[in-house]
């Protein structure tokens, strides 16, 4: 068999492991917001909870799982070229334009269409 075949299997059996996750996640949200009375003026959203959970983890173990699947070669390959480019950055932020490059791509990072934005956002399960 090829060895994309049991990369896939391995890729497979962890997304469904996350996935089992994700469910108990929902479950539990779902019996939290079941057994707390709220006042009228407070919603619940434990599928919005459970989603952005779900997200979290499928993320984290995608980027995990190219990591640690990544030849040693390409591995150290696209580390230098990231910290080349935050390099450059810095430097260009500090001789040419005076923090907006920083700024630019710290308010993109910190927004809600950002790839870590997940890990930054609201994560509560009532809101007012």
């Amino acid at each position: 068999m090829p060895r994309w075949y049991f990369v896939l299997l391995r890729f497979g059996g962890g997304t469904v492991l996350v996935g089992a996750v994700s469910v108990a996640c929902l479950a539990g949200a779902f019996v939290a917001a079941a057994v707390v009375r709220l006042p009228a003026t407070l919603h619940a959203y434990p599928v919005a909870l459970s989603l952005r959970f779900a997200l979290a983890l499928f993320v984290s173990f995608g980027a995990s799982f190219g990591l640690l699947g990544a030849a040693s070669k390409t591995l150290s390959r696209s580390t230098a070229i990231g910290l080349a480019v935050a390099l450059g950055i810095v430097i260009l932020d500090a001789t040419l334009l005076g923090g907006a490059l920083s700024g630019a791509i710290g308010k993109f990072l910190v927004s809600r269409w950002s790839p870590i934005g997940v890990y930054i956002g609201r994560w509560m399960l009532i809101d007012v």
